[in-house]
Order: structure tokens, then sequence, then C-alpha cells
């Protein structure tokens, strides 16, 4: 029933606006996704087509070179495990007025694989030190194919997403974890009515835990913009883990069900008597449930773009424990961005801050996880939040802080982006903290119409590397990449 009730609210909403006939394309990329595509090779949050032709057709080349750790963050399966990686892509895309068909085969060679160091809970998954060893030498990646109408639609594939208003980290959904099987269906373009915009979609993805348990993800992602001066826009996304888990009673769990989730009740307390909750509880159950909200400001005459994102870890179980322990799984994340003609080109300044540390407040006596782990990505029924070894969202991981500095130079043809970027991991969790700082220099050159390169340059040290005292690991990254376009 949550599909019809939820369908016939978008498209009652569509009624309205057709009637008004005010529909329009994607909204165009704020500075924040300017800069992620920018300093990552042919990623974009979301797949999009940029492009005025319906169709499209390009070949990628990627080579990495790797002196150290494992390296490269939010890239999805372009990810440099070993000394030497080599990535090769096609990528078709077809778009109708009720069709769009994105494909991209992919083949990969890692040579030289750098070991693989036993951490404990979900510290294992950093990308530096213990992430996993599945590579998959081929397979589809960023493919989808999409039916719509007038902007909503269903739609169906292997890609990875972003949920979140910044450039560099994402605490629910990042492209940092490798495209996953997802079944969609929303609005796939931001849908305008006079001075507002909208958007909204639902996504379910299965897959297995490394013991083999099925679970899903499912989640919903809205947002409402309001076209002003300021540019206001509000969103709200709430995910879920979930699965079937006999251990823990839990034999009879299903795709509808796991969607089901996103649209019921905010507080536990009104879940009790659920069949998926712990009897004599106040509606608690073994899913993961992370919720947040973001504000992000643009202001077009002044080029300055602000965003702010809070979010939490777990639901509370009514509006009396809202109120006394509003902060304890709290996580967020803040930024800016400025904009500067500088000699006929757009000279950017950047900064993002990430944090999932624990607030003084945390008590584990309110937390329905382990009370020995950190409040995000800490139940290892979900493989603590990760597919195929990568976190699926924020990269930094658990009880971590992130932030970057970025300094761009950007004209039609090119772009360079100098980024320093710091991570400390294990804060509240580890005696020896493992600290982060990265360095890196991108540089985008569009040659002509058909040829275009990539050229990322990036140092890393990791201080009390495997959170061992006095241990360190460096990183010489060298990141090359191609793109020839068949047709574009």
């Amino acid at each position: 029933m949550f599909l019809i009730n939820y369908l016939f609210k978008l498209f009652f909403i569509y009624f309205i606006v057709a009637s008004n006939q005010t529909f329009c394309m994607a909204q165009s990329n704020s500075l924040s996704e300017k800069i992620f595509q920018l300093n990552n090779f042919n990623m974009s949050k979301g797949i999009t087509n940029n492009s005025h032709k319906n169709y499209g057709l390009s070949y990628n080349n990627v080579l990495l070179l790797n002196s150290g750790h494992k390296n490269i963050d939010n890239n999805a399966e372009i990810f440099s495990p070993g000394k030497s990686s080599v990535i090769q892509t096609f990528r078709l895309t077809l778009n109708y007025s009720w069709l769009s068909v994105f494909l991209e085969p992919y083949k990969i060679n890692h040579k030289d694989l750098f070991n693989t160091y036993p951490v404990s809970g979900s510290y294992h998954h950093n990308n530096h030190s213990g992430a996993s060893t599945i590579f998959k030498e081929k397979g589809l990646r960023q493919s989808q194919i999409l039916i719509h109408y007038k902007n909503f639609g269903f739609g169906y594939g292997k890609v990875n997403h972003w949920w979140g208003p910044g450039f560099h980290s994402s605490i629910v959904l990042s492209s940092n974890s490798p495209s996953q099987e997802t079944y969609s269906f929303g609005t796939f373009k931001e849908i305008r009515f006079k001075s507002f915009g909208f958007y909204s979609k639902i996504i379910g993805m299965p897959y297995k835990n490394q013991n083999g348990n099925q679970i899903y993800f499912s989640g919903i992602k809205s947002q409402l913009t309001f076209y002003s001066n300021p540019i206001i826009s509000i969103g709200i996304n709430r995910a879920y883990y979930s699965g079937i888990f006999p251990e823990h009673y839990v034999n009879d769990w299903e795709m509808t069900d796991a969607l089901n989730l996103v649209v019921e009740p905010l507080f536990g307390q009104s879940k009790t008597g659920l069949s998926y909750t712990i009897d004599g509880t106040q509606g608690f159950d073994d899913w993961d449930e992370i919720l947040s909200v973001n504000l992000k400001l643009i202001f077009p005459d002044d080029k300055i773009e602000l965003y702010a994102e809070i979010a939490s870890d777990d639901n509370r179980a009514n509006l009396t424990d809202l109120r006394a322990h509003w902060d304890h799984t709290l996580g967020y994340q803040l930024g800016l961005i400025k904009e500067l003609n500088f000699y006929h080109k757009n000279l950017l300044f950047g900064f993002e801050y990430t944090s999932t540390r624990e607030s003084n407040t945390f008590k584990s006596s309110f937390f329905r996880a382990n009370p020995n782990a950190s409040n995000f990505y800490s139940k290892g029924l979900y493989d603590f939040s990760t597919y195929e070894g990568r976190f699926m969202g924020a990269h930094s991981g658990s009880s971590s802080i992130d932030y970057v500095m970025l300094l761009g130079l950007i004209s039609n043809s090119n772009s360079l982006l100098l980024t320093y970027n710091k991570e400390k991991n294990g804060i509240k969790h580890k005696e020896f903290p493992e600290l982060k700082d990265e360095i890196s220099l991108a540089f985008v050159k569009k040659i002509d119409f058909r040829h275009s390169v990539f050229i990322k340059a990036e140092y890393e040290k990791i201080n009390n590397f495997r959170f061992l005292n006095l241990e360190s690991s460096k990183s010489n990254l060298l990141f090359l990449g191609y793109t020839f376009h068949f047709i574009r």
C-alpha cells in the first residue's frame, strides 16, 4: 500500500504542476557539484546527461600508479589497491522523452596489491588500511535504465548515489563504494512550479552481507528549493539497513518490507508490536536508521554557496527521548564555497568539515547498537554500512572528523584544483587515532570536442597507521585519465 500512497502523492503534485506547464530540466550544477565532478574522474552526483543531444558514446582509460597504501575516495570502482591499476570503460547514453539508458561496462586490472591489515570492527573498512580485497575485474558501473514521463518514473541498474550537499564527503550515501543493484522510483529531475522546485525519490538496494544474509538498503531523498535571492534548498534523507537474520528471529523480510520503512513513523514507540520489533521494548529493532536534514543557500550575485547537514544514526523512542538526548548520535557537515572572476577565469575557494564523532553527551545506554561501538556505521550485521568492503557513507568512517580546503582556477577548457585534506579516525575508540594528511593537485583539460584528459597527483601520509603508535605510511599517487568521445 505504501507504494500506491506514495505514487498517488507524487502524481497529485504532477497534475498540479502540469496544469501550469512549468516543467524544467535538471537544476544547473551548484558550485559543490562542479567541484565534485572536476576532482573525481568522469563521476557525477547521480546520473545526468548535460548534452543537448539525446545520445552519446565515449571511451575512458585510467592509469593509477601508487607507491604506498591503498588510496582514492569517492570514485566507486576506480580505486587504487596496489602499485598499478588500469581501468577501461565504454559509456553509452540514450535519452528520449520516456526512456533513458546509461550503460558503462568496465574492465579493471590491478597489480601488486598491498596487504590487508586486520583492524577491529568498522575500522577494518577504511580505504587506506584495511579495505576489502574484493575487486571485480569486469562488470557494469554507473549504469541504469529509466522509464519516465514528465520527470516521474522507475529505474533499475547498477549505480551508486550521493545524498548530501557537500563536494568531499556525504554521511548517508556517497560514491565511495562500488555501483550497486538499485531499484528506484519517483522524480528523476527537479520539477519547477513558479519559484519552487521539488524532487523526491525512493530507492532499494538488495545485497548480501559477508555472512550470506539477505539485507536491504532502502531510503527516500527529498528536496524543496525556493528560487529567490538567495536560492534556498532544504533536503531530507531517511535511510534504513534491514534484512533477514534467523539468529535474531527475522525469517521473513522482502524488498517491499524494506521500502515500507522509509514512510513509517519517526519515533520507535509508535512501532511497538510490529512484526519486526523486539517484544517488550519501546519499538526497538535490529535495523540501522540514518536520518538527515540539510540546508543550502546559494547567493547568485555574490557567487557564494553555504551548506549544512545534520544527521542522526538512531531513532528516538518518543518526543521526550528526543528532547532529553537530542544530540547523542548526531553527525554533521558544514561547507562554504566562493567564486571570483580572475583574468577571464573563475577562482574558487572551498572549505568543508564533516564529523561522525560521538558527542560528549553520548551514552551507550540510550543507543541500540553495540555499547562499545561508535554511533555511525557500527552494526556488524550490515558489514558496518559497507558494500564490497567500502563505506557506503562518509569515506572517513566511524568516530571521525574530515575537513578539506580547496583552491581552484577554472576556464572553459582548463581546470586546476589544489586541495588539502585532514582526517582523524577512531577518535574516541582507539588509544592512538589515525591522523591522515593529504595534498593533491588535479588538472582537467578539454583538448577539443572529442578529447579530454584528467591528471591528478596526490601525496598522503598517515600517522598511527592501523592505530599503532608511531607507525606511519605514505602514498604517492598518480592518477591519469583520458576520455575520447565518439559521439557527444
